[in-house]
């Protein structure tokens, strides 16, 4: 399947100045060669689309068109936040993460590869960062592709034998009202640690870490204006509460509130 969406290429820049993940390790120009390969081959072999990414050699190593993927040594900007990705003034976009906050570079769990992977697929699967699906039953979802699953992942295997995790997402059923599961990539391919949502625009079990952002769905069109400031809510649990409430996420720019 390749997908109708004009391809993102990104470029992963390092400006963590030596600062390491929770375990220890960090990035290198190899290391960040080795998360950029894993994710291309996601993108193109289990997402279905012509984007890729690359390893830039420096803040000025950005081809015209390439989309910046930073990693810094902490998100001041959004404290506790793992990652984050957006659109700027021009429509174009970005995402950033703290390498400070990853367990790991390739690992399990939210390592700094599977966090590139997720941002990656998240928007690849909602460009403007604006999306909706209605479930029919009176509640919006946000685009999301990962954060129903967020605690799921899985490894690619890069050309020198790396294995690297990447995160698992959401297939198209799941936006669709009394659509048959399957829901996930992992599932509908047997991937061992992939847990099917219960339903089309629902949040997967876990140990905590997986969330949906949605909001009142409105009767007409003129009600659109009228939510803006009421009844949004997340739905489970963030794996990180703080990145939910920051600017950049949709959960903050939709007004959602995390529900107590």
């Amino acid at each position: 399947m390749t997908r109708g969406n004009a391809p993102i290429h990104w470029v992963l820049l390092d400006e963590t100045g030596g600062a390491a993940c929770q375990n220890g390790e960090t990035l290198s120009p190899e290391a960040l060669s080795k998360i950029a390969e894993a994710v291309s081959m996601q993108l193109a072999r289990d997402w279905g689309s012509d984007s890729s990414a690359r390893a830039g050699s420096g803040p000025t190593d950005i081809m015209p068109g390439e989309r910046v993927y930073t990693f810094k040594n902490g998100l001041p900007e959004a404290p506790g936040a793992i990652a984050y990705h957006s659109v700027d003034g021009s429509g174009v976009e970005f995402g950033m993460e703290d390498i400070t906050s990853c367990s790991s570079l390739y690992g399990d769990g939210a390592s700094a590869s599977s966090a590139f992977s997720h941002e990656a697929i998240e928007t690849e699967g909602d460009r403007g960062c604006n999306g909706w699906s209605d479930d029919g039953q009176g509640t919006l979802h946000a685009n999301e592709r990962c954060d129903a699953i967020e605690v799921q992942g899985y490894t690619v295997t890069t050309s020198d034998g790396t294995v690297v995790t990447v995160s698992n997402f959401l297939l198209d059923s799941w936006f669709i009202p009394g659509a048959p599961a399957p829901y996930t990539y992992m599932t509908a391919n047997g991937l061992a640690g992939g847990v099917e949502p219960p339903g089309p625009m629902q949040v997967a079990a876990g140990d905590g870490g997986n969330y949906d952002s949605v909001e009142p769905a409105p009767t007409t069109g003129s009600q659109v204006f009228g939510f803006v400031n009421a009844g949004k809510q997340i739905r489970g649990t963030p794996r990180n509460p703080k990145k939910a409430a920051h600017w950049s996420s949709r959960a903050y720019k939709r007004g959602h509130r995390l529900k107590p």
